[in-house]
């Protein structure tokens, strides 16, 4: 047994030495020596060469649909191994996700057909007969089809800021509002019709337009119709294309239309001096504005028609093209392409653009500035568009660029009209757009207490914010400087700007010095918010917000809000005297509320300025109709009146079906904040305001800026009507004694219910009704007759809706207008009265 083991082991050693010889010499082995043949037949061990990949090279980017894939064939040390290939490729670098194989065979190319896009690694393994195997190196492929995404232009200067849109549906193209929020008349439209002069309105941009204010509802008011939206910042210009239309002769009502953009006036146009029956239009015209200077996050816009002083001689406006994708720019003004492919693409390989129809130029930096075309005044046409790695073309982006080469003119005659304890009135001649003639875009206003004798020192000086739009050069305009100090010499300097920008050069330089008075005056501190609705957690969820006017920090101890009850102000709230003291910093903002911001009962979101604000517990008490507040000092010198008392709440919204509260919120140049026909309040319609100060993942939308500067200053008029302002308010109560009934009517923001109320009815006993209305050209209306009112000295309906009902079900009734209330009052001697309204 031993021995034969020990054969094999020889045996076994000696074939070893035999495939070892044979790999090691490409031969086989052969014992010639004896007369028969005792030959082996040899297996190769050795793998074959590693496949050398021919195409596509590595990291190549490609868009084809079918890809070919070849190679080199290889070799082997074995003379007689046969060799085959597998094409093999991955969707991963690890390679282990197998997208397709070929399988060994002896070809040496591969088609792959409706590749999918995207990353791929790929190789080809090489295999003999004997199973020796041996793979090649990886390479890499990238397979995109699709086009990237659209390149971004933006324009440096003295700024950088780029070509976008970034307004949703400014062509009203969706066939509605999406995107805006309105109040109003305000109707989306393809065509229109008017009656004096005959004549049919279409947009000329788009398919759609929209129509701001009644052609014919005389008493159209211009801050009853707004169309608003709010859009992120970073665009560079915004365009509006509009058709105005007036009814009006010149100075009755002023303005007719006009835009704001937070709270500023940028664009008025006031009647086109009609003679009260016909309509003059101003055609389909074009207005531009630069947004370099915007900043915050986003800007909120507001476009308004409508009369302003009487009901007659009606004024609208059409919109038919909003937009932020247009250029103004100065002739040094550069451009510089940038953008991004789709995720997963091949990447940006480079730019490529074309001036005024020009040959194609390859992007390699920043163009035009002084000496190019686009520093030419007048209309250019700018085309461009992105290539990717894998040879794809982007969309061709189309931008209109306005050169504008000349600069305002120089203000030469800056003045000083009046001078008052905490206030200076500035007056100067509009100069123009283009040297004197035109119309200017914006002015810079400042003021220092030391002198001002060039640029620097021009920068360094307080600007005043919220001012008004320049009008046509020649025109003179006036202004307000609020918040200065008593006794104090300042001095005041001011540019104007086109819509480029270009800048004027600077202005002369006035000083005044302002009167002696009292640290705090009137108007030094104002009421500047409040959501007199309460919110969705309560009514009681009520609170307001103080502004600082002035340059300078005060202290609050002792000053109190009061509130109007009819006959005279009681007292609501005292703000008490702490160590450290209450106070209000420079310009800045500060709220009481009647819950700490996050407690259950606010939806104020929790951590909101703790530092300047009072907690009061539900001492603030806001009528929803009745409303009348006062701030006064801690010796009751009266600083400031929020609303009218005679007058129903027409800002801020309240909708309890949708679940809006949004607050009221004062103008930037607050004027007279105690009438309503002063236009010094609007509604907050922010719609980042409610993720930011408010508790979200309610199903309720609260919108304000509590303890915070006003983000919708969606102000209706400019500050040329303002400036009857008083300059103090008497402490003692008005004589608001109501010996007349007063009735007030109307409607929800939505237009699905209706209100109304009267007051001062104590020496009346009963009570009757008849409101009408039109809905879908029909006569619709409700009655209540011989209703008890003895002893009650107002009498209100709140949220009657206007619907028809049947089996429970409530269909509301739709273009709801033609409001009328008749109300009929019996004395206690049965002596009949009647009272209208018209809405």
């Amino acid at each position: 047994m031993r021995k034969i083991v020990t054969n094999f082991i020889s045996l076994y050693f000696l074939v070893s030495l035999i495939v070892f010889l044979s790999n090691n010499t490409g031969a086989y082995f052969t014992d010639s020596g004896n007369t028969t043949s005792n030959d082996f037949s040899a297996i190769c061990w050795a793998s074959p060469s590693a496949t050398i990949l021919s195409s596509p090279v590595d990291n190549t980017n490609i868009n084809s649909t079918n890809v070919i894939f070849d190679w080199v064939a290889t070799i082997s040390s074995c003379p007689i191994a046969t060799i085959t290939y597998n094409f093999q490729i991955y969707s991963d670098i690890g390679l282990s996700t197998l997208l397709a194989q070929s399988g060994f065979a002896s070809n040496l190319v591969y088609t792959y057909n409706s590749i999918p896009e995207g990353e791929h690694w790929w190789r080809v393994q090489a295999k003999d007969q004997f199973n020796n195997l041996s793979n090649s190196a990886t390479y890499h492929l990238v397979v995109d089809r699709t086009a990237p995404l659209e390149a971004s232009l933006s324009i440096s200067g003295s700024y950088t800021k780029a070509v976008e849109e970034k307004l949703a549906n400014g062509d009203f193209g969706t066939g509605d509002l999406n995107g805006w929020t309105k109040a109003g008349n305000v109707q989306v439209l393809t065509s229109d019709s008017i009656d004096t002069p005959l004549s049919v309105i279409t947009p000329v941009n788009s398919t759609r337009m929209v129509r701001i204010g009644n052609t014919e509802d005389m008493g159209n008011m211009v801050w009853e119709n707004r169309l608003m939206q709010s859009f992120a910042n970073g665009a560079k210009s915004l365009s509006v294309h509009y058709n105005f239309f007036s009814k009006e002769i010149i100075g009755y009502d002023e303005p007719g239309f006009l835009i704001r953009l937070n709270g500023q006036e940028i664009f008025r146009k006031n009647g086109l001096n009609s003679d009260g029956l016909t309509a003059i239009n101003t055609g389909w015209s074009d207005y531009y504005y630069d947004l370099s200077n915007q900043t915050g996050s986003s800007t909120n816009l507001a476009l308004y028609a409508g009369n302003t002083g009487d009901n007659l001689g009606q004024s609208w406006v059409y919109i038919d093209k909003v937009s932020t994708y247009f250029v103004t720019a100065p002739e040094h003004a550069t451009y510089t392409l940038s953008g991004f492919d789709n995720p997963g693409g091949s990447g940006i390989d480079h730019y490529e653009y074309r001036i005024d129809g020009g040959n194609p130029t390859l992007y390699s930096g920043p163009f035009g500035g002084l000496g190019s075309t686009l520093a030419v005044n007048g209309s250019h046409t700018i085309q461009y568009y992105s290539v990717d790695k894998a040879g794809n073309n982007g969309p061709i982006k189309t931008v209109s660029v306005m050169t504008d080469v000349t600069p305002p003119s120089s203000i030469l005659d800056l003045a000083v009209l009046s001078i008052d304890i905490n206030m200076v009135t500035l007056s100067w001649t509009a100069p123009g757009n283009d040297g004197i003639s035109g119309r200017a875009t914006s002015y810079d206003v400042r003021y220092t207490t030391t002198n001002i004798t060039n640029d620097t020192d021009f920068n360094a000086a307080i600007k005043v914010e919220k001012i008004l739009a320049p009008q046509t050069g020649g025109t003179t305009e006036t202004l307000e400087i609020l918040g200065l100090n008593p006794n104090t010499t300042y001095y005041f300097a001011i540019k104007a700007f086109d819509e480029a920008p270009n800048t004027s050069p600077l202005s002369n330089i006035p000083s005044a010095t302002t009167l002696d008075g009292s640290a705090v005056n009137s108007g030094d501190i104002i009421i500047n918010e409040l959501m007199w609705m309460g919110s969705s957690k309560s009514t009681a969820d009520e609170w307001l917000e103080l502004r600082n006017m002035t340059d300078h920090d005060i202290t609050l101890s002792g000053f109190k809000i009061k509130k109007f009850d009819g006959a005279t102000y009681v007292d609501m709230v005292t703000i008490p005297t702490t160590i450290p003291a209450k106070s209000i910093p420079t310009h800045g903002y500060f709220l009481v509320s009647n819950y700490a911001p996050g407690s259950v009962n606010t939806t104020l979101k929790a951590g909101i300025i703790p530092d300047t604000s009072l907690v009061v517990d539900t001492a603030i008490e806001l009528s929803n109709t009745a409303l009348q507040l006062q701030l006064t000092d801690s010796s009751d010198n009266s600083l400031d009146v929020a609303w009218k008392y005679t007058e129903n709440v027409t800002e801020g919204i309240h909708d309890s079906v949708n679940n809006y509260y949004y607050s009221m919120e004062r103008t930037g140049i607050p004027s007279d904040g105690s009438d309503p026909k002063y236009l010094t309040w609007y509604t907050c319609i922010d719609t980042t305001s409610h993720d930011d100060f408010f508790t979200t993942g309610l199903s309720s939308d609260e919108r304000g800026t509590p303890g915070f500067a006003n983000r919708s200053e969606n102000e209706p008029l400019s500050h040329q009507l303002l400036l009857a302002r008083p300059i103090a308010t008497p402490s003692v109560a008005p004589t608001l004694i109501l010996l007349q009934p007063t009735v007030s009517l109307n409607t929800s923001y939505d237009k699905k219910t209706v209100s109304f109320s009267i007051q001062n009815i104590s020496e009346y006993s009963k009570l009757s009704y008849e409101l009408t209305y039109n809905a879908f050209n029909s006569a619709k209306g409700m009655l209540g007759s011989d209703i008890d009112i003895s002893s009650q000295t107002k009498f209100e309906k709140v949220g009657l809706d206007l619907a028809t009902c049947s089996g429970g079900v409530c269909t509301y009734d739709q273009e709801v207008k033609n409001f009328k209330l008749i109300i009929t009052l019996t004395d206690k001697h049965g002596k009949e009265s009647k009272l209208e309204n018209n809405l």
